[in-house]
């Protein structure tokens, strides 16, 4: 989707940089986004080998059955292949990245997919400009196993639900942010976050 005929374009774009946003097909969920992307994936991995799948979503196809066990059942992965969903916006890739990484390190599982896809323009209006300037839907996979370099010197962990309601799905069942307040909110939060990191790892 183009944004150039967006009220304020020019505006967005010195903010953001961001020209174009892409949106789900009206027949495409998250569920079929990642079934395409996990078909180019299958043709450089052994998916009868594979031991974990991590599916990150907040938008996702099903949540009573898991999403990840829908992918599970349509690929025919194998019964040893542990499958999760995570739903926690921003976070959700470290969170599956440090998980994978750590069961990979610790001889638990050999490899896994961290699989992420998102519809996030089925819950956004058009005169939104707060959220439709900045979210896209899309699907991605990564494949971690014995071989892949994962080098992490630290992590730390932070959460802080007070400002739930300053990015939410109002009762229409539509996005909503407030913009400041989430900035505000990142403005303190993130350089915490990293002053954590670069002490805990004596840097």
């Amino acid at each position: 989707k183009d944004l150039k005929n967006i009220r304020n374009f020019k505006s967005i774009f010195n903010k953001t940089g961001i020209k174009k946003v892409s949106r789900a097909g009206s027949a495409e969920t998250s569920l079929t986004l990642s079934i395409k992307v996990l078909k180019k994936l299958e043709k450089k991995i052994d998916l009868s080998k594979l031991q974990g799948l991590i599916f990150i979503s907040q938008s996702p196809s099903s949540t009573i059955p898991p999403t990840s066990s829908l992918i599970h059942k349509k690929f025919n992965l194998p019964l040893n292949c542990f499958t999760l969903d995570i739903i926690q916006g921003c976070s959700s890739f470290p969170y599956a990245f440090f998980l994978a990484s750590r069961y990979i390190k610790m001889g638990i599982i050999n490899n896994c997919i961290i699989l992420s896809a998102e519809t996030y323009g089925k819950y956004i209006n058009e005169n939104n400009r707060s959220c439709n300037t900045i979210f896209s839907d899309g699907a991605s996979a990564i494949y971690l196993d014995k071989k892949t370099k994962c080098k992490i010197i630290s992590e730390t962990y932070m959460s802080d639900g007070k400002g739930h309601d300053k990015l939410c799905l109002n009762l229409n069942k539509k996005l909503f942010m407030h913009g400041p307040a989430v900035f505000e909110f990142t403005k303190q939060a993130v350089p915490l976050a990293v002053k954590t990191l670069l002490k805990k790892s004596n840097l």
